[in-house]
């Protein structure tokens, strides 16, 4: 069996890509902006990026790469992302064209160019927004086609948010041209593919729901970069309870709900950390919101990656309440952590009561109730959050990439693929 795997950005496409050429799979892994130091395009990336942007950028670029993977495989298709990344960062471009119409673009040119330097192949794995071009080629091989799907069903998504604006008397939100061709794309790929791969039963359960069938759909949990310390974090005594949220700031992540229980903890000594972006939609909304919340609050944006983890040392709990399943990677690094963590969706991950705890997004008493049994019992934060490091143990990157081989080992079987 000879597998393709494409993907305009890292996201969970490397680790994929390694285990397959490791298990002798993988015949061509296509993607973004792939780091080379000996290519002359990616030096002057490089100087580009240091003389305008600095380290943090920098470091970004260096790890756009994968360890173990010869670059005989690798189908680099740079130019789309980099134009996609100077477009924003130019003061006067997103004021022509949105820079949201310049990803989907991105997506476009990418899949577009991929599809025309596709090899023959038994299986193509494609990831959703950057597919629809290379399924329809894959298609025409006659290759069979599974589609990676990270996030809930378009369907739901759309009836989600419509519900958030809804209840927060905000009007629907003013789409740009390419926005609808970004959701019709979504659909049309998911029409091509044979098969589904999705990270969590939140996700998986909106697609059956939507018809796709259930038995062609492969749930294999994420994975993250855990590796056991050898001394667990120490948190030092302090007055102040800490608590820390990290994700992107919208309707999605839940935080507006949060916000509404925060303002609810009548104590004396909490702070609230947030880290991330707010999506542009969404920005009047929280520049208010956060302006108004009654305790204090430190929004601090994004920061690199490198400098998370002092954030989960310096807090006590970390919450997370997404309306759109409560596990992302940013939950399994607090969990690594030894962080308490509380979310609106323990998934296939948090246990409730054991690995965390588990709120409904718009339970605020139930999140004031949480928060405040923490605050009381230190070593209640204790027990959750050993017991979080020793369950996130099982959610590494190895054992993602076992369970991806078994999905395409499966789908060999089905199909009779050698």
């Amino acid at each position: 069996m000879k597998v393709v795997v494409s993907s305009v950005t890292k996201q969970h496409s490397y680790p994929i890509a390694l285990v397959a050429h490791q298990k002798g799979y993988l015949k061509q892994f296509m993607t973004g902006i792939y780091y080379d130091a000996h290519k002359a395009r990616y030096r002057l990336l490089e100087r580009a990026i240091h003389s305008v942007r600095g380290n943090g950028d920098l470091a970004r670029l260096h790890v756009r790469r994968q360890e173990g993977l010869p670059d005989s495989y690798v189908t680099a298709i740079a130019w789309p992302e980099v134009i996609e990344q100077v477009w924003r960062r130019m003061p006067l471009l997103p004021r022509i064209v949105h820079p949201d119409s310049v990803y989907y673009l991105r997506n476009e040119a990418f899949d577009h160019l991929a599809s025309r330097r596709l090899l023959p192949c038994d299986l193509f794995h494609g990831f959703e927004q950057c597919a629809l071009f290379s399924l329809r080629r894959a298609k025409e091989m006659g290759a069979v086609r599974l589609l990676d799907e990270p996030v809930i069903h378009r369907a739901l998504w759309d009836r989600l948010e419509a519900d958030e604006r809804r209840k927060l008397g905000l009007p629907p939100a003013e789409r740009h041209y390419w926005y609808q061709q970004h959701v019709d794309r979504k659909y049309r790929e998911l029409e091509l593919a044979d098969y589904l791969l999705v990270g969590l039963e939140f996700v998986r359960k909106s697609f059956v729901d939507e018809g796709f069938p259930a038995d062609r759909i492969f749930l294999v949990p994420y994975g993250a970069d855990v590796r056991k310390r050898e001394q667990p974090i120490v948190r030092p005594r302090r007055r102040t309870f800490n608590i820390l949220f990290v994700g992107q700031i919208s309707w999605y992540k839940g935080l507006h709900y949060f916000l509404d229980a925060y303002d609810r903890l009548n104590l004396p000594d909490v702070n609230l950390t947030i880290l991330g972006m707010v999506h542009p939609e969404w920005f009047p909304y929280f520049h208010e919101r956060f302006k108004r919340v009654k305790n204090p609050l430190n929004y601090i944006g994004t920061v690199a990656h490198s400098q998370i983890e002092q954030y989960f040392a310096d807090a006590d709990v970390f919450v997370f309440p997404s309306i759109g399943g409560g596990v992302g990677l940013a939950t399994f690094e607090a969990m690594a952590a030894g962080l308490p963590v509380i979310t609106s969706d323990g998934d296939v991950v948090i246990r409730n009561g054991i690995d965390g705890l588990v709120v409904p997004p718009e339970d605020t008493e139930g999140w004031v109730a949480a928060l405040k049994n923490l605050h009381a019992n230190p070593e209640l934060r204790l027990q959750l959050g050993a017991s979080a490091t020793e369950r996130v143990q099982s959610f590494t990157w190895e054992n993602y990439q076992a369970g991806i081989i078994k999905a395409y080992e499966e789908i060999a079987r089905r199909e009779s693929l050698r």
